[in-house]
């Protein structure tokens, strides 16, 4: 993840900040388990709460919901981040700030 191939293979790729510390932190202390019954979709729990469910799509594209009836929100592009960075990050970052924790 988190590499534009056309201009890897062209020599100029640099590889995007990290996220910061602090952001780093936040998704560390999330856990992912696998949601029964999907193939894509995982829990985020923390502290023995699920918060609600992300996903990262074959383009790379992260997507989380709270509930399992809801519309998936976009969090963002998860080929653009740091290679070190976990591809769940955005969206767990933005289910974070939606749910207020």
């Amino acid at each position: 993840m988190g590499c534009d191939w056309n201009r890897a293979f062209c020599g100029d790729f640099k590889d995007p900040p990290a996220l910061p510390a602090e952001d780093a932190v936040r998704v560390a202390a999330c856990e992912l388990v696998p949601c029964e019954g999907y193939k894509t979709w995982k829990n985020v729990v923390l502290n023995g709460r699920v918060l609600g469910m992300v996903r990262v799509r074959l383009g790379g594209w992260s997507e989380c919901k709270r509930f399992d009836g809801d519309d998936a929100v976009y969090c963002g592009d998860a080929a653009k981040l740091n290679q070190k960075d976990d591809r769940y990050s955005l969206a767990v970052l933005t289910l974070r700030e939606l749910t207020g924790v």
